[in-house]
């Protein structure tokens, strides 16, 4: 958060990580796009749209290992690594 200075493309992270794999697969590219085109409207360069979706993957590929190790810090705190083997999914009520 903040006035922090960062690539716009992982700024896209804090937005977009959240979506369901179904929605993000089928809205990314469109949100993107509309991102740069009033970027562009607002007085920015043009930028290619390759090059933005690539970049976007790559800090995905960071956020999705960061992801990973709240499981370590958090998850395991508040259940073991058994108890969790015997949910039988993510809406399991335990």
């Amino acid at each position: 958060g903040g006035f922090s200075r960062v690539p716009f493309c992982m700024s896209f992270l804090g937005c977009l990580s959240g979506a369901d794999p179904e929605v993000l697969a089928a809205h990314e590219e469109g949100i993107i796009r509309c991102f740069r085109d009033e970027y562009r409207r607002c007085g920015g360069p043009y930028l290619e749209m390759d090059e933005l979706l690539t970049r976007y993957h790559l800090g995905y590929i960071t956020f999705v290992y960061e992801s990973a190790t709240w499981v370590e810090r958090d998850i395991y705190k508040q259940a073991t690594r058994e108890e969790i083997g015997s949910w039988s999914g993510v809406f399991d009520p335990r």
